[in-house]
């Protein structure tokens, strides 16, 4: 009669655990040197570990795969059968310490992991960072106090105004008389010019679906700094403020996106208005204990720019009259505009005869006023004229130049349109 495969299994089994099987050594320790280093330098994935129960026996090197690096935390270290020769951190190790007493925690303290790293403090390794909502930064933060349904504080913190940072104390704003009975507002709350918590309550809009942050929350006003605003809502009970129903929209910094779609430019409008440069700005005087406004400095008026551009004709080429092949391209940036000041004209050997006259265009298009040109006269060496029908000039407006009535005795001829931007 056949075997069934279940006493076959067994039989295998049982030839398995029948053989010689070496019982490999273990060791209680704890890890690290005890004075706040775990990892060995220079070799990856070793660490320290103090021999013995309570450290007692002296410091060994051991390979670590299985816990994180606490210092002082309780391990097992020893030999394992997949690799006999690796002296290794086999577990953490449980500790009981007597029945009636108490046991020490399964993990030791090791907040210093979740720290950002302190320079000169080995404990703050920073390896395990905890990630903070933006929520959990507590300075002029508007929370519901606790044991309060409508009462909002603001936390204390420094307030900065002009140059000086102002100490803010706890202060608390209660906003259930401001509840609509039926649809929803915003209620803005904000740290004022002297430095009181104050509210500012926006329209009611019904339905309360309706309401929007960017058409409905207050705005704040020059000199007053936004902490939050609070949504109400007819028939609410309480503010609340969890991870079903976020009541509180911060308002502290630009990047925080609070619910509701906000984009950053609406919370920049909403947070901060920029003073222009003719305005007052605050700043708080200790001797008085009050807030003052000082004027701003004058800024240093622009520095304006003189350049010019050059055509030139070299000698006696100068009795043909006729547009001129020559173009030159106004080098300016983007967006910036210039102002032409002077067309000058001069030549090396002056026309005998005839008065040389000379019309400058741009685009195309004659820029010199009546009589429409500049003029060299006989016997003369130079001509200029600062009047014009167009003295605008741009980036990519092109220029050239005609002889409008020429001398062929005149020569080397050199012709500046001077500007200014």
């Amino acid at each position: 009669m056949p075997r069934s495969i279940m006493s076959r299994v067994q039989e295998m089994l049982f030839a398995v655990l029948s053989r010689y099987q070496q019982i490999l050594p273990k060791f209680p320790a704890l890890l690290g040197d005890g004075h706040g280093t775990v990892a060995v330098e220079g070799m990856p994935q070793f660490v320290y570990v103090r021999m013995g129960a309570e450290g007692e026996d002296g410091l060994a090197i051991a390979f670590n795969q299985m816990v994180q690096l606490r210092d002082g935390l309780p391990v097992i270290v020893g030999y394992d059968p997949v690799q006999p020769r690796l002296f290794q951190v086999l577990s953490q190790r449980e500790v009981y310490v007597g029945t009636g007493q108490a046991s020490p925690p399964r993990v030791v303290p090791h907040h210093w992991s979740h720290e950002f790293p302190i320079k000169g403090d080995p404990r703050s390794d920073g390896s395990d960072l905890v990630t903070a909502h933006w929520r959990q930064v507590r300075g002029l933060r508007t929370i519901v106090k606790p044991g309060e349904d409508f009462i909002v504080q603001l936390e204390s913190w420094h307030l900065r105004r002009g140059a000086i940072y102002k100490w803010l104390a706890t202060q608390e704003l209660d906003l259930e008389p401001d509840v609509p009975l039926v649809g929803a507002c915003f209620v803005l709350c904000y740290v004022d010019a002297a430095g009181v918590y104050q509210k500012r309550v926006g329209e009611t809009v019904i339905p309360a679906t309706a309401i929007d942050f960017d058409s409905h929350c207050p705005a704040t006003v020059y000199g007053e700094w936004a902490s939050a605003a609070v949504l109400l809502f007819g028939g609410m009970g309480r503010i609340i403020e969890d991870s079903q129903r976020q009541d509180i929209y911060d308002l502290r910094f630009p990047e925080a996106f609070s619910p509701g779609d906000i984009s950053l430019g609406n919370l920049i409008d909403v947070d901060f208005t920029v003073p222009a440069v003719d305005e007052d700005v605050l700043t708080y005087d200790e001797a008085s204990g009050m807030w003052i406004a000082l004027a701003l400095p004058t800024p240093d008026p622009p520095k304006t720019v003189t350049a010019q551009f050059l055509f030139t004709i070299e000698g006696p080429n100068l009795g043909e009259t006729g547009d001129k092949p020559l173009r030159i391209y106004a080098y300016l940036d983007t967006g910036v505009t210039g102002t032409v000041v002077e067309v000058f004209a001069a030549v090396a050997t002056p026309p005998p005869t005839t008065a040389v006259r000379l019309a400058v265009k741009k685009n195309g298009v004659n820029i010199i006023d009546a009589p429409g040109y500049v003029e060299i006269p006989v016997d003369g060496y130079t001509g200029s004229t600062t009047s014009f029908l167009d003295a605008d000039i741009a980036a990519g407006d092109y220029y050239t130049f005609e002889v409008v009535q020429g001398d062929a005795a005149a020569a080397d001829l050199t012709l500046h349109v001077r500007y200014k931007y």
